[in-house]
């Protein structure tokens, strides 16, 4: 049988979310949720769909809650932390398309 993100519940989507967030990979969520690898994975690399969408959101507010709290330290004086914060607004000028 064939599942789909249809057969994963509120609460394992709650915790791709919550395992995503502290670096966890796809493979180790599916064993977690209890959800077979390969259907867990082909679901995982479609970008349009839920389970790569909560993927993804754990993940970067994770990254957002650690950028803030980086950049608090940088402004507090911290000299590791305001090289790291300048690392990271060089790389999103980078990126940025407007720069193009």
């Amino acid at each position: 049988m064939l599942l789909t993100e249809n057969d994963i519940t509120e609460k394992q989507f709650q915790t791709i979310e919550e395992m995503a967030a502290t670096g966890f990979t796809p493979e180790q969520i599916a064993e977690v949720i209890e959800f077979p690898e390969d259907m867990f994975l082909i679901l995982y690399k479609n970008q349009a769909g839920p389970v790569y969408k909560r993927y993804r959101k754990g993940f970067l507010e994770a990254e957002y809650r650690l950028r803030v709290r980086i950049f608090k330290d940088a402004g507090n004086g911290s000299s590791p932390a305001q090289t790291l914060a300048k690392k990271i607004l060089d790389e999103c000028a980078y990126k940025n398309p407007m720069n193009e």
